[in-house]
């Protein structure tokens, strides 16, 4: 198989013992969700089947086929990580721990927001509106973060949240197919990343993380340490 599972097998009896059961638990989990997914029978988005498979009457989707399907998504949360990993030193620092869940809300605002006055959910037009009230979210956390403030800012960030997801649900339930666009968007589904996404996400982390290394210095301070920030006038 693609993840050297059902190798093991046919090299050597004895390599069967050794396989380590880190291998067979994916390989277990993979099988088991494209069973739940696709079902015994093959779907168009998996390649041709190889001349020595056509023989044969069950063609459920094999590992291969499934690693295929999976190639864009992962090359997806790999391009995620990259900068996410350097993104957290800063949310850990700021104490800001939940603020990606309630920038996210915020996006899935726009989506909704967009959605409702006639844009494709999935086209650029829903894109930006969700990145326009990414970027309102964002100024608001910046401007309402403070050191001696009455309200703690997690709190502020919770509430952002909340009334994020209420609006989300209030707005959806004025459309149409309301309750099929909030899962949508609540859940997601990773499995429908392509080229153009992993293309579009991996420019835009570029551009930031060139930013975050051109200006590493100050960033890195306001962040460890916004006192002697505000000192340097940062």
């Amino acid at each position: 198989t693609g993840l050297g599972v059902g190798h093991a097998q046919n090299w050597n009896d004895n390599a069967v013992a050794r396989v380590h059961t880190a291998m067979v638990a994916t390989w277990s989990l993979v099988t088991l969700a494209a069973l739940d997914a696709f079902g015994l029978a093959r779907r168009a988005a998996f390649g041709p089947l190889p001349a020595w498979r056509k023989v044969r009457a069950n063609h459920r989707a094999s590992q291969d086929d499934i690693l295929q399907v999976l190639l864009w998504p992962a090359l997806a949360c790999l391009v995620v990580t990259g900068i996410h990993a350097y993104l957290g030193l800063h949310v850990v620092e700021r104490g800001v721990i939940f603020v990606d869940l309630s920038l996210a809300q915020i996006a899935s605002l726009g989506a909704t927001i967009a959605f409702l006055i006639g844009v494709d959910v999935h086209g650029d037009g829903a894109y930006f509106f969700s990145l326009g009230f990414t970027l309102i979210g964002a100024a608001l956390f910046t401007l309402t973060r403070t050191k001696k403030g009455a309200i703690p800012h997690e709190a502020i960030i919770g509430i952002v949240y909340a009334v994020s997801a209420a609006a989300t649900v209030f707005v959806m339930d004025r459309a149409r197919e309301g309750a099929e666009h909030i899962k949508y968007i609540l859940v997601g589904n990773l499995l429908a990343v392509g080229p153009r996404d992993v293309l579009k996400i991996a420019i835009l982390y570029s551009i930031i993380g060139l930013l975050h290394w051109w200006w590493r210095e100050p960033f890195l301070l306001v962040s460890t340490n916004p006192a002697e920030a505000v000192r340097r006038g940062h």
